[in-house]
Formats: structure tokens, C-alpha cells, sequence
């Protein structure tokens, strides 16, 4: 089974889950390409938006 990067060109973190083998080539034939995201955890939510977490962390410090 070929690792995520050699499927998508992009690198992986350890633990990173992997679609299944017939997955990987369908990704690969339709060139679909994952990409990874940072998120921003406050309080036991999760933010896509670094402003949006700080806005949240700021009105409950009121």
C-alpha cells in the first residue's frame, strides 16, 4: 500500500489517517488531492478562524 504522499504529493504527520487502497486510486485517477488545515482550539471549541477563536476568547473574559 503506497503511504498518503506518494497518492496526493503531500507530505503526512504521524498518525494521519489514510484512505483505504481502493480509495487511493480513485483519488489519483479523478486527481483529488487532500490538503491539511489549522485550527484553532479554545475552550472546547475548534475555529477555522484565528479571529474568530480571539473574538470568542475575548467576549467571555468580560
Amino acid at each position: 500500500m503506497k503511504q498518503e504522499s506518494e497518492v496526493t504529493g503531500h507530505s503526512t504527520r504521524a498518525g494521519a489517517a489514510t484512505a483505504p487502497e481502493s480509495s487511493e486510486d480513485d483519488l489519483r485517477r479523478y486527481g483529488i488531492s487532500t490538503e491539511e488545515r489549522v485550527s484553532y482550539l479554545w475552550n472546547g471549541y475548534r475555529y477555522s478562524n484565528a479571529g474568530d477563536a480571539i473574538a470568542a476568547a475575548k467576549r467571555a473574559a468580560r
